[in-house]
């Protein structure tokens, strides 16, 4: 998550409450590593924390240069 977050709380706080959504949808107690991945995964968000807002911006700029 700290990773994923690009070390911003304010986004970290974000992808938090977004992965204890998916826990309570699944009824989970508490929130598992497999639970925040998959998570992550649906919400477009990679490894360097970049969701698919991010690669669309970057890709329009590649595309105009």
């Amino acid at each position: 998550m700290a990773k994923r977050s690009r070390g911003t709380p304010r986004v970290a706080n974000r992808l938090l409450k977004r992965v204890r959504d998916f826990q309570q949808v699944n009824n989970d107690e508490i929130i598992h590593i497999d639970t925040t991945k998959h998570s992550l995964e649906l919400l477009q968000v990679d490894d360097q924390g970049l969701d698919y807002i991010d690669h669309k911006m970057m890709n329009c700029i590649l595309t105009t240069v």
